[in-house]
């Protein structure tokens, strides 16, 4: 979307329209339940039409604006409804036998998930993109290629691409 400057007589619907993308990116980033999902994206365009008012252009995009107040909106309810987001960070592999070997395998796995991360900022951006999309924030590969606005083929390339080099980094 341009900046509030070029877009000035963009209607409501319009900016919501342009901004939908950006509410799915932060509903599925902070895993919100299907059955709330509805709710949440209800709760943005609220913001989003209130936000309007406030916001002014000499101070940046309204784009760029918005995103924040979205991302806002959908932290506020992971914290009202106690339910912690479930990103990559959270999942651990726990071997139950013997409280050393889950040490170990913990430090083991963070050292590896801490080598993962620094080849994946290695790697050229869009390929980064696409892969942090998908392994870290669960994104399908049409879902990418709507948010990223470039087609599936596309998105499948730098996918590929991506892992391949990511083998040869952690090698």
């Amino acid at each position: 979307m341009a900046s509030q400057q070029k877009g000035e007589n963009m209607n409501k619907e319009e900016i919501i329209k342009s901004m939908e993308k950006g509410i799915y990116y932060f509903i599925n980033l902070y895993k919100i339940p299907q059955v709330d999902k509805e709710d949440v994206y209800q709760q943005c365009i609220v913001k989003i039409l209130t936000s309007l008012e406030e916001f002014d252009p000499k101070k940046g995009k309204l784009d760029g604006f918005l995103m924040a107040r979205i991302r806002g909106v959908v932290k506020e309810w992971v914290r009202k409804n106690n339910k912690k987001p479930l990103l990559v960070e959270d999942f651990y592999i726990v071997d139950e036998n013997s409280p050393e070997k889950v040490l170990e395998n913990g430090i083991i796995m963070e050292e590896e998930y801490q080598r993962l991360k620094m080849a994946i900022e290695k790697l050229p951006p869009m390929q980064h993109k696409v892969i942090t999309l998908k392994y870290f924030y669960n994104l399908s590969m049409s879902e990418i290629a709507v948010f990223l606005g470039i087609h599936y083929s596309t998105v499948a390339k730098y996918h590929q691409r991506g892992l391949q080099r990511l083998r040869k980094l952690m090698k």
